[in-house]
């Protein structure tokens, strides 16, 4: 063990509670309404209430600095370079793991995140092992806590498919199906009335301007039928008066 001085120590283990603390900090940034969240899954009998999660986080968080804390005194960084990066990586997943179950809500993503951060811990566990077994024991707890909430992240993921599953996309539908549902879901109501109303909006009515009739027959003029009707009229009133003066 390299000689330090108390006040590096001291400084030493400050710098390993930040940075311990600092992912928790990232993890706890996503879990803002976990408690929320979790509570509306459907959860199995041996799920624990959301309040046991901060006081057990806060306690292994603490145990994990004091773990790396004493294998850096052991030599440095420099001396234990693979032991202590193992665990500033299994850090970084652990503070991902609460963005992709509480914020993003894949159960699928996050059962990856924390398999391959149980890997980490126990790989960290065994090279703290090999420098300072006490430091490899304060491991144990969050080595086992982590196997149930990788239980727990499992069972959730299984029984709420449709809050942490892939939502089910829907088969493409071509342009012809889609006219066909479009034909079916038109009224059976719906008559020349309905396709004269769409020709008028299609082409509004100006004075002169010839309309399609909603046959499609003929064409017609709206002035011309109006000169129609009033020669008709005055045609039956000259003869009224023709029959009246005879």
């Amino acid at each position: 063990m390299v000689s330090m001085s108390k006040q590096k120590q001291v400084l030493g283990l400050i710098v390993w509670l930040v940075l311990s603390f600092a992912a928790s900090a990232v993890g706890a940034a996503a879990s803002i309404q976990a408690q929320s969240f979790y509570g509306q899954l459907v959860q199995p009998a041996w799920a624990p209430p959301p309040w046991v999660f901060g006081p057990v986080w806060t306690v292994l968080f603490a145990l994990m600095a004091i773990a790396a804390w004493l294998v850096w005194r052991c030599g440095g960084f420099r001396s234990h370079r693979l032991a202590l990066s193992l665990f500033l990586a299994q850090l970084v997943f652990n503070g991902l793991w609460s963005w992709l179950f509480f914020a993003w809500h894949s159960g699928s993503l996050a059962f990856a995140d924390i398999i391959l951060l149980w890997a980490l811990i126990v790989a960290t566990l065994l090279s703290f092992w090999h420098v300072r077994p006490l430091a490899g024991v304060l491991l144990v707890p969050y080595l086992l806590w982590v196997s149930f909430a990788a239980a727990l992240n499992y069972t959730l993921w299984q029984l709420n498919p449709r809050i942490l599953g892939e939502r089910i996309a829907e088969e493409p539908v071509s342009a012809v199906e889609l006219q066909a549902r479009r034909r079916d879901e038109t009224p059976l109501h719906a008559g020349a009335d309905d396709q004269s109303a769409k020709l008028r909006r299609r082409a509004p009515f100006r004075r002169g301007v010839p309309l399609a009739d909603p046959a499609g027959k003929r064409r017609i003029r709206p002035d011309h039928d109006l000169r129609l009707a009033c020669a008709g009229r005055w045609q039956r009133f000259s003869r009224t008066v023709g029959l009246f003066l005879r």
